[in-house]
């Protein structure tokens, strides 16, 4: 059984991983939509939401 707890364990540690890499790929983006002079407002909004939405996530309870 402490096997099986300790894979348990490190498959928790990989999603966290891989769901932090992916939130900071959209953050990312989103962070050069918002910085970019190229951008207008409607694709600012979108940036807005994303973060917004990824804010949200993180701290749910």
């Amino acid at each position: 059984m402490p096997v099986f707890s300790a894979l348990l364990i490190s498959l928790t540690f990989q999603e966290f991983i891989v769901r932090a890499i992916v939130s900071l790929a959209i953050l990312s983006c989103a962070m050069f939509v918002i910085l970019s002079p190229r951008f207008k407002t409607p694709e600012k909004h979108w940036a807005f939401g994303v973060i917004g939405t990824i804010l949200g996530y993180w701290l749910r309870p």
